[in-house]
């Protein structure tokens, strides 16, 4: 039985505190994180993570708890996004709320005693993040989470608020912002005590949690240097594709801060990617201005994929209120046959030919035209995307080129398959879906319902 003095030993290290208060098993990385933040006043940490890896989970519930309960601090939480907070973080915590009697675990706060002592917000500007100081009454810990995506102007105001603990942590992702500059240049690198913990170091076989076969089959995929492979495998700095159209760090800009939400922008649209061989059948629908991944499958029985995309298209038609017109089928290749067949199943859809000619007059053809514009709307931010693991590792790894012609061309399937890369089924259904339905060669145009005497010709 441990004695008083053993038990105040142990609760004095969070790492200690973590075992016997929470019965929350840590890595030992996770531990000597927590260990160093709270080792002296003033410290600065830098914790840059794999997917998984209980960034949150632990190490963030972990440092909140020990923090109020054992040093009676002050703590605030933020991120770049309220959802990482709310979904995240949040609920990590409240796991323990039972441990703490007198303790509110609200939505995005916890009070003791009635006293507010945490606070998890979303910080869109330096002006949000002000109004949090250390003081002689209540030491001041901050947690920036997901830091690759906070603007700089936040961490200018968490610099003011002048911090007792400061950890940043996260997935790193491009070569800038203020996580890249405390982890690369010389000047900000000696302010910070440095820690990362990788998926490899989280595996199964080694005794923690993660897949091996998981892990390893997204390397073996997409290969050491994809960048979502660096990012969210190896806790690396994301490197640009050579030639590659759009870099991890404007998706993840994109998915972070979307736009806003409107129905009016475009209409619907739903495009549907045929499988060939061992590809992947994909259905994307864009509603206004955003676009989501309705279902990705595998059926090697054309006859049956052609039945789950009836049905699904039957769905969409109750929940969406889509018609033939608005929906889009790839007619190349084994699509033809596809879309053949979904016309007897009721539903006469428009054949979308990726080869047909571009309305930017810069691209060779009209797939091309789509991805290249598709990818200005994300870097603009002006889309609502889908946080896709799959389709941002497909965008990031499709490459264009000059053609002779001096037009903009998409690399061929065939290229990426020789280099090693899958078929971008869910990049073209996507970009596709964010096209309009009579983009392509038209099949079937919904005209205005006009009463019989009147009526001289139709369409279908």
């Amino acid at each position: 039985m441990l004695s008083r003095e053993d038990i105040i030993k142990i609760l004095a290290k969070p790492s200690g505190y973590a075992k016997l208060r929470l019965s929350m098993e840590l890595h030992p990385i996770q531990s000597s994180v927590v260990d160093c933040l709270f080792e002296e006043e003033r410290r600065k940490v830098v914790f840059l993570c794999g997917n998984e890896v209980g960034k949150s989970s632990r190490v963030a519930a972990l440092s909140i708890l020990y923090s109020i309960e054992m040093l009676n601090c002050q703590v605030i939480c933020t991120s770049a996004t309220y959802r990482q907070l709310s979904k995240q973080v949040m609920p990590a915590v409240k796991l323990y709320s039972g441990l703490f009697n007198g303790w509110e675990f609200l939505s995005n706060e916890i009070k003791v005693n009635g006293e507010s002592r945490f606070l998890a917000f979303s910080a869109t500007s330096d002006a949000a993040a002000q109004g949090f100081h250390r003081n002689e009454k209540r030491k001041l810990l901050i947690i920036v989470d997901e830091a690759a995506g906070v603007d700089d102007k936040i961490f200018g105001s968490i610099y003011r608020m002048n911090p007792t603990y400061l950890i940043i942590m996260g997935s790193p992702i491009g070569p800038e912002g203020f996580l890249y500059s405390a982890c690369r240049e010389p000047t900000m690198m000696s302010k910070f005590k440095h820690f990362k913990l990788t998926k490899l170091d989280c595996l199964k076989s080694k005794g923690w949690w993660l897949d091996d076969r998981d892990v390893q089959d997204m390397i073996d995929v997409w290969g050491n240097q994809h960048p979502l492979v660096l990012s969210s495998i190896y806790a690396e700095f994301a490197t640009n594709i050579e030639g590659g159209i759009i870099t991890l760090a404007d998706i993840e800009n994109c998915i972070r801060t979307p736009a806003i939400p409107d129905l009016s922008s475009g209409g619907k649209h739903v495009a549907l990617d045929f499988a060939a061989g061992g590809d992947s059948n994909v259905i994307c629908l864009r509603n206004g201005n955003e676009v989501k991944i309705i279902k990705v499958w595998k059926d090697t029985d054309t006859m049956n994929a052609s039945r789950t995309f009836a049905n699904e298209l039957d769905n969409l038609k109750i929940e969406y209120n889509i018609s033939q017109s608005d929906v889009s089928g790839d007619a190349d290749g084994l699509g033809i046959a596809m879309i053949h067949r979904l016309k007897e199943l009721g539903w006469n859809i428009n054949q979308f030919h990726g080869n047909a000619t571009a309305k930017d007059i810069t691209c060779k053809n009209i797939i091309t035209d789509y991805w290249i514009n598709g990818c200005k709307k994300i870097r603009n931010r002006s889309i609502i995307m889908p946080n896709n693991q799959e389709l941002k590792l497909q965008i990031t790894s499709r490459k264009s080129f000059m053609n002779q012609s001096g037009k903009l061309q998409l690399e061929s399937k065939e290229d990426m398959r020789a280099r090693g890369i899958p078929s971008p089924d869910i990049g073209d259904a996507f970009f596709m879906a964010l096209g309009q339905p009579t983009s392509g060669l038209v099949t079937h145009v919904r005209i205005p319902q006009v009463p019989p005497t009147t009526r001289r010709y139709s369409i279908f």
